[in-house]
């Protein structure tokens, strides 16, 4: 443990918005020894990591051939520049720090920089994303499937990579809701956490944040993140159990494998679209497609703004 009070944080990332990661992080911070991160709710530490691995590779290109610099340099010299960070999280407790995201965008380089920090991976059933994401962020269907998607495949390439790690696990939101006592004395151990002072008994109590079922479709109920108390009909299992033929299809179309191979199901339908639903499926996913290349595109001028900024 590296971090400024002896202890590596611990990290939570959720596959994407929707997922949980809000009730995780409640979840660890029962825990006498575990305080969270806020007031930096959402840390997007991993998010921007390539920075970090960018410098080192700069720094480490300027090294002489002549020098024999020992080729595991630049990887220390990465990993210290992690232990910055953690000692950045770890600084405002004498306490186990829990940090969070709600995305796992960069997150092969996670180990590079935070070998030392526990690592907590949250899915949850495509449909259930998607739907949430509609509700809760107005996100159109073809967005939140391929978003699910593109996620999806970066935790499955985790789980090939590092799935024996120590201090690594993927969980599944339904898990933490069905069993959330087994679940979290499993974490614990994952976290290097005392299992035996964890309060299991208040588990079951704990308060929901951030559910799309607060926001009503009339709008007079406004999305919030404040605990408001779960009802006996809190179910967030099933939201999509009111899509058509169509949305299944087009889900399995766009992440059926991924929903596949993470352990979900997909619903069976029969018959095919519409020459009307193919042609609105293509212009979604064209819509889509443009707005994400507007989006590498816009980080890619800042970053050559950043670059000729410091030339």
């Amino acid at each position: 443990m590296t971090a400024a009070n002896g202890q590596a944080p611990i990290f939570i990332l959720g596959m994407l918005q929707r997922t949980g990661t809000n009730h995780l992080w409640d979840l660890f911070a029962l825990h006498p020894n575990v305080e969270t991160a806020a007031p930096v709710f959402e840390d997007h530490l991993v998010r921007w990591a390539p920075h970090l691995v960018a410098y080192a590779d700069d720094v480490s290109r300027g090294w002489s051939p002549e020098w024999n610099v020992p080729p595991e340099e630049a990887e220390q010299l990465l990993r210290h520049l992690g232990k910055g960070v953690q000692q950045w999280l770890a600084q405002r407790s004498t306490k186990r720090i829990v940090t969070k995201m709600p995305t796992v965008e960069q997150a092969q380089h996670y180990f590079s920089l935070f070998p030392d920090s526990p690592l907590v991976v949250i899915v949850r059933d495509g449909r259930s994303v998607a739907e949430s994401g509609v509700k809760s962020f107005g996100w159109s269907y073809e967005r939140a499937f391929r978003r699910w998607n593109m996620a999806a495949e970066i935790v499955l390439q985790l789980q090939r990579d590092h799935g024996d790690r120590d201090g690594f696990a993927v969980v599944r939101y339904e898990d933490i809701i069905d069993k959330p006592g087994a679940v979290m004395r499993d974490l614990c151990v994952v976290a290097d956490l005392d299992v035996d002072r964890y309060p299991i008994e208040e588990v079951e109590s704990l308060p929901v944040r951030g559910s799309s079922t607060l926001k009503s479709d009339d709008n007079e109920a406004q999305l919030h993140w404040a605990p408001v108390e779960r009802s006996g009909s809190f179910n967030p299992r099933e939201r999509w159990r009111s899509w058509d033929e169509h949305l299944h299809r087009r889900f399995a179309a766009v992440a059926g494998a991924s929903q596949v191979a993470l352990g979900y199901d997909l619903e069976p339908v029969d018959g095919r679209d519409s020459v009307r639903d193919r042609l609105a499926d293509l212009r979604a996913h064209v819509d889509v497609r443009y707005k994400e290349q507007r989006v590498i595109a816009g980080r890619a001028r800042r970053s050559l703004r950043r670059v000729h900024g410091r030339i």
